[in-house]
């Protein structure tokens, strides 16, 4: 068999098949790679916009500040509620010792209008 390529037998042809075949199957194998890496790259950007959103630190960053101001306000309420638990029994305290002074004044009233009507 010859041809434009000088094959002269079939296990030439064969053999130059098998070369053009693994050439193309690592040109379609190399394009393939590019193309996927390119989106990979795309993406990886994507994803860092979103993550680092223009701020000048990364994200990981802004969640751990805000994690410190989360427990530093459950703190700092744990506190004020305390506070008002404690200021509710001073007010209750001073309910009921109001409420006796009024008794006890209003008992002395009793007793001076009786000792002056009767």
């Amino acid at each position: 068999m010859s041809g434009p390529a000088n094959i002269d037998s079939w296990f030439e042809f064969i053999v130059w098949m098998l070369v053009g075949s693994s050439i193309l199957a690592t040109a379609i194998g190399t394009a393939y790679n590019a193309v996927k890496s390119h989106r990979t790259n795309q993406l990886t950007h994507i994803v860092r916009d979103n993550v680092q959103n223009g701020h000048p630190t990364p994200l990981r960053e802004d969640i751990d500040g805000l994690a410190s101001t989360i427990d530093s306000l459950t703190s700092t309420t744990s506190d004020i509620a305390r506070e008002l638990r404690a200021l509710r029994e001073d007010v209750q305290q001073d309910r009921v010792e109001a409420r006796a002074h009024r008794r006890d004044v209003n008992d002395r009233i009793d007793r001076m209008e009786e000792r002056r009507h009767g």
